[in-house]
């Protein structure tokens, strides 16, 4: 699943830089996440794949109008 945070970021070319902002970590943490050298709480996990969906949502509604 971690892998798939790291992938899912880069096919939406979201940096490091702002997930880790908008989830409240460290982009040293969640380089360590998405590169499987830390397992976070579930409750983290959850909250950067609803960052992500949300990031999405935002550039699909922009290329919308």
């Amino acid at each position: 699943m971690r892998t798939r945070i790291k992938a899912k970021r880069n096919s939406f070319g979201i940096p490091q830089k702002v997930l880790a902002s908008k989830a409240g970590i460290s982009v040293n943490y969640l380089y360590k996440i998405e590169n499987g050298k830390y397992k976070p709480p579930r409750e983290t996990e959850t909250k950067i794949w609803d960052i992500l969906c949300s990031i999405v949502d935002e550039q699909t509604l922009e290329e919308a109008t």
